[in-house]
């Protein structure tokens, strides 16, 4: 899947659906991720459109092989950002 949208496109094309200003939805969008990250970083789940969802989700310790050293070694815990789309959207584009 080549097909790719830069930031600066996007939001050219909300600015040019809701006749706002290219600066006015720039600010809104960089509002709209600052907040995301704050809530992200509490623990939250943040609904960005009515269906997808960014989550965040701790992966636990666990053991794995290091094939360099040839050696067990243990992963620490860590926290990772996840983004769920309801089947709504999905099946739209499986189809």
């Amino acid at each position: 899947m080549e097909n790719k949208t830069n930031y600066l496109d996007y939001v050219r094309k909300i600015a040019g659906k809701t006749g706002y200003s290219i600066k006015s939805v720039r600010e809104v969008m960089d509002a709209a991720e600052s907040v995301m990250t704050e809530l992200i970083d509490e623990g939250s789940e943040v609904k960005v459109f009515p269906s997808i969802a960014v989550l965040p989700e701790t992966v636990k310790a666990r053991k794995r092989y290091d094939f360099k050293t040839g050696s067990s070694v243990v992963q620490d815990e860590k926290k990772v950002v996840k983004a769920r789309v309801m089947p709504a959207l999905r099946n739209r584009f499986i189809n």
